[in-house]
């Protein structure tokens, strides 16, 4: 499945390394200082927000620490909350963008009121990123992919916990899922140029060693078996949570989506958050964007492939 979107007619051009999905990242410290410890790991949105609520510190009427946000991340949630609704990122054609629809808006309804909203859990002055808003200490619990949590390692003193990101109950997916890949190969390369390509992307599939430092870099689960077993992958606190839940069967590969999509995301997020632009005005700009880039690009969604499509709208 991971490898049917990774060439075209003329065979495949990159093979993918690790899978990687979105999680929350909590501060220790912050969750000891709310009273709260590993054991009260959150089961469901409403978990999740009651305990952002006790985190989000306000000083003279200014947040000075967001208990939850998805600032830098914004389309990355949108999807995962879409999936979590039972809602389609694309239509059965895999080719058009679902952006105007109702499942977005419930989406919509609890980044926009329950997080960002007045009474909510996050200000988005609060940070660019989620990573440097927690690196920062302005940022308790957040959203985000694998990856940062080797940021915040390099990066920070931050003594972080993660767990998967909650869902409703009997929702058919938890989220999206993305791969980490090999260089990929120019199809307008000479046949001669191709095979010195394979030839070096074989040579970095050959070593366990090199694909696990990149699989440790991304925070995500080796597709290479050998490694699933590996004590450094075992050892990795995103990674073994991963195989040992199960999250890559339970999350959705879209494809290689391409930058025209998440373009009509961002400027949902701009007209949102930014222009105070209506949802329903929003969602239409939006959906013209991608409806406009998509057109022609040749993209085909794979995401009705996933093992639980039978439980979508």
């Amino acid at each position: 499945l991971l490898a049917s979107s990774n060439g075209d007619a003329d065979g495949t051009k990159w093979f993918n390394l690790a899978v990687i999905h979105g999680g929350v990242f909590y501060d220790r410290e912050a969750w000891a200082a709310a009273g709260y410890g590993p054991e009260d790991e959150p089961s469901t949105l409403e978990d999740l927000m009651s305990i952002a609520r006790d985190l989000t510190v306000r000083e003279n009427g200014q947040m000075t620490q967001a208990g939850f946000c998805f600032q830098g991340v914004f389309r990355d949630m949108i999807v995962d909350l879409n999936y979590q609704n039972g809602q389609w990122n694309f239509d059965d054609t895999g080719t058009r963008a679902l952006i105007d629809v109702d499942g977005v808006r419930e989406s919509l309804e609890f980044m926009m009121n329950d997080v960002l909203g007045p009474e909510g859990t996050c200000d988005a002055l609060i940070a660019d990123a989620n990573w440097d808003g927690m690196a920062q200490g302005r940022i308790a619990m957040s959203y985000a992919w694998n990856w940062v949590g080797g940021w915040l390692n390099d990066n920070s003193d931050v003594d972080w916990g993660w767990f998967p990101m909650p869902a409703p109950d009997g929702a058919p997916a938890v989220g999206r899922n993305n791969v980490e890949n090999t260089f990929s190969v120019n199809a307008r390369s000479s046949d001669a140029e191709k095979a010195v390509a394979f030839d070096f992307i074989e040579f970095v599939l050959s070593s366990d060693e090199r694909v696990l430092r990149y699989v440790l870099q991304s925070g995500g689960v080796p597709t290479k078996r050998s490694l699933l077993s590996d004590p450094a992958v075992l050892a990795n606190p995103i990674v073994a949570r991963s195989i040992a839940d199960g999250i890559v069967d339970r999350t959705v590969y879209a494809g290689a989506v391409p930058v025209a999509y998440e373009a009509a995301y961002d400027r949902l997020r701009d007209a949102l958050t930014l222009e105070g632009t209506d949802v329903d005005t929003a969602l239409a700009q939006a959906q013209e964007i991608a409806d406009d880039r998509l057109a022609g690009s040749g993209f085909v969604s794979i995401e009705r492939s996933y093992a639980g499509a039978g439980s979508f709208r």
